[in-house]
């Protein structure tokens, strides 16, 4: 199989999963083939900084897994606090409305 072959194989599996593709290949057109496909990066090997590109993509990678983590956790405690604050609202108005409370 080829790299794009198994990450079209995984990502059947496991959506989430990303890739990295460190390859001798400098063909422009499997580069290109590879982020369409959903790679994250695709990384040639010229020199010996490849390896810290590598490990730069994976700590980027973690960022934003952690950043969307934390943002679905700020949105769902965003709609708690709206309700919370609606409910309060809709309360005040009834006991207003239906004369619980009297105003001066």
């Amino acid at each position: 199989m080829t790299g794009i072959e198994v990450l079209h194989a995984v990502k059947k599996i496991s959506k989430f999963s990303e890739f990295v593709f460190l390859t001798a290949n400098e063909n422009m057109e499997v580069a290109v083939e590879s982020i369409k496909s959903g790679a994250f990066d695709y990384i040639i090997k010229d020199n010996d900084i490849a390896l810290k590109k590598v490990i730069d993509k994976i700590t980027k990678i973690a960022k934003i897994k952690q950043l969307k983590q934390n943002n679905k956790a700020t949105k769902l405690l965003m709609i708690i606090l709206l309700l919370i604050l609606i409910v309060i609202i809709v309360s005040g108005m009834l006991l207003f409305a239906f004369g619980v409370i009297k105003v001066k």
